[in-house]
């Protein structure tokens, strides 16, 4: 007869087991559909030079950067409620991304981040994390305002940008408001009877000083940085040259065109080829190079990651009454 903690041990692998299972069957099943894959894969190999491989290799190294800084973030915003060890803040981010690949807008994060805090604090850490892609948002709307900018100036081939870069500095100053009132908010909250149970899983953000509140949105920008520099990066192994300041302030803009889209992540590929070719069309008419470089930086920043959740999922305790 197994003991209560052998069961509940057991019970835990078999959920982790499944759900890795199912998060890797969906990710190939979908990865399957997208034809474009096989064209990029091909487009890859037929030129298969050392220059390349090289710039693959720092792709790679970048990806582990982006990550890294998010768990120092993710760290951070979490240590008011719970002190955990870096590589256990970068687990919580890879199980994160594993699950959000098959929600829209990746709001699956959310569940896949708190599994590996205690449960008194699962709640609460839905509160951080709710900050952490707030900050996020704001260091992408910031760099977008300015890829939108350099963009209009340059070149104004896409009517909509003029109304699309008008309601971004509307809300990037909004959101800065919000972003270092959210303890106003909390309060503000409070006074309605049927929000005051809300409210006090949101009481972790009276603790961020808006000095913690600086330090988030830097990593963030920092975050972003990296991407659009792997995103350069790729481009050039595809033989794509582009100057580089006009390269990234339009990486800046693709990014952040793609961030107000709502997409599933999974079904990202055509949605971000057609908008990068679309903006960087004024460049290069390598549209093979473009969709290649595209692809591979989805598979290398969230693919890649997003397996990796899957196996650090694998034996996770779903349940931490300590």
């Amino acid at each position: 007869m197994l003991s209560k903690p052998n069961r509940k041990s057991i019970i835990n692998y078999a959920i982790s087991i499944i759900a890795f299972i199912w998060i890797s069957v969906m990710i190939v099943k979908q990865l399957k559909q997208q034809e474009q894959l096989h064209e990029a894969y091909l487009n890859l190999t037929s030129n298969w030079t050392q220059e390349r491989i090289i710039l693959l290799s720092v792709v790679f190294v970048l990806m582990l950067c982006n990550w890294s800084v998010e768990a120092i973030k993710w760290r951070l915003l979490l240590k008011p409620l719970q002190s955990i060890s870096l590589g256990r803040s970068l687990r919580s981010v890879l199980t994160g991304i594993s699950i959000s690949l098959l929600t829209p807008n990746r709001i699956g994060e959310y569940a896949g981040r708190i599994i590996y805090l205690k449960d008194v604090n699962k709640l609460k850490g839905i509160t951080a994390n709710m900050v952490s892609s707030f900050a996020q948002f704001i260091a992408a709307s910031i760099f977008g305002i300015a890829g939108c900018i350099f963009y209009i100036a340059r070149f104004n081939t896409e009517w909509y940008l003029p109304y699309v870069l008008a309601g971004s500095i509307l809300v990037v100053i909004l959101l800065l408001l919000f972003y270092f009132r959210l303890d106003n908010i909390v309060n503000w909250l409070e006074k309605f009877t049927l929000l005051q149970k809300v409210s006090e899983y949101m009481q972790v953000v009276k603790t961020y000083e808006s000095g913690l509140l600086i330090r988030i949105i830097i990593f963030s920008a920092l975050r972003y940085f990296i991407f659009a520099m792997q995103y350069y990066i790729l481009l050039h192994s595809f033989l794509i040259h582009i100057h580089i300041l006009p390269a990234l302030l339009s990486v800046f803009l693709i990014f952040w065109l793609m961030a107000i889209i709502p997409t599933i992540a999974l079904a990202e590929i055509p949605v971000r080829t057609e908008m990068s070719y679309r903006i960087l069309q004024v460049f290069t008419s390598n549209a093979l190079g473009v969709m290649s470089a595209s692809i591979f930086l989805w598979l290398i920043n969230l693919i890649i990651p997003a397996l990796i959740g899957g196996i650090v999922l694998i034996g996770t305790k779903f349940s931490n009454k300590e």
